[in-house]
């Protein structure tokens, strides 16, 4: 791929190539969650993220993704945001821990207004 001559043009490509990876990402997050959630990696001995590790992962990534995936139940907007490559990865796994201590320490179920 080329980057056009212009700055704004190669900021333009740059924001686009980011929103992919984003996207990508999203994608990532959701094939570890249902790798986990099939039992895939146990029923070969292992577990989900040493298996995406083996298909090229990071452990940090690989960590990350099924953090993600696993976690991302019942948060649809964020979820759209990140499948639309419009939320990081990084950003996705701040939010997720987060929702999960609040859910964790709110009595009773939490509202969507609340949410």
């Amino acid at each position: 791929m080329e980057f056009p001559a212009d700055p704004a043009g190669v900021v333009a490509v740059v924001k686009d190539l980011i929103t992919l990876r984003n996207a990508v990402d999203a994608r990532l997050a959701a094939g570890a969650a249902i790798i986990d959630r099939l039992g895939v990696a146990k029923r070969m001995g292992s577990t989900t993220s040493k298996l995406l590790q083996a298909n090229g992962a990071t452990p940090g990534a690989a960590a990350r993704w099924l953090r993600i995936g696993t976690g991302l139940a019942g948060l649809d907007r964020t979820a759209g945001y990140f499948r639309d490559g419009f939320l990081s990865a990084e950003h996705v796994d701040a939010v997720v821990p987060g929702i999960s201590h609040v859910r964790g320490r709110v009595v009773g179920v939490m509202s969507e207004e609340f949410r």
